[in-house]
């Protein structure tokens, strides 16, 4: 009984731990995805304000991006307020215009 009951502990720790490595990878593999698409695409969006905020973004990051559109987040520190964005992008005559903004 002690031994089955062994042999079912083991197994539950073994599968908590596959599970939780494959989630961490899974992330890790994720988060350098959008360094990568920052670090390639980044200097694209930085000269883009974060309208109607007061703020100074501290943070921005290329979720997504292709020739045509893009999606970047944005995290800023403002005078009353902290906040997040994420902001559609879309390319009209070369040019990014917004096309959505999410909170």
């Amino acid at each position: 009984m002690k031994r089955k009951l062994l042999i079912t502990l083991i197994s539950i720790y073994i599968i908590l731990f596959l599970t939780a490595l494959i989630s961490f990878t899974i992330w890790k593999i994720d988060l350098n995805r959008h360094f990568g698409l920052t670090e390639k695409y980044g200097h694209e969006f930085e000269s883009y304000e974060v309208h109607n905020v007061d703020a100074k973004v501290d943070i921005m990051s290329v979720i997504d991006y292709s020739p045509n559109s893009a999606r970047v987040f944005y995290y800023f520190k403002g005078n009353k307020e902290n906040g997040s964005f994420i902001y559609y992008y879309k390319k009209v005559n070369n040019n990014w215009e917004i096309s959505e903004k999410k909170q």
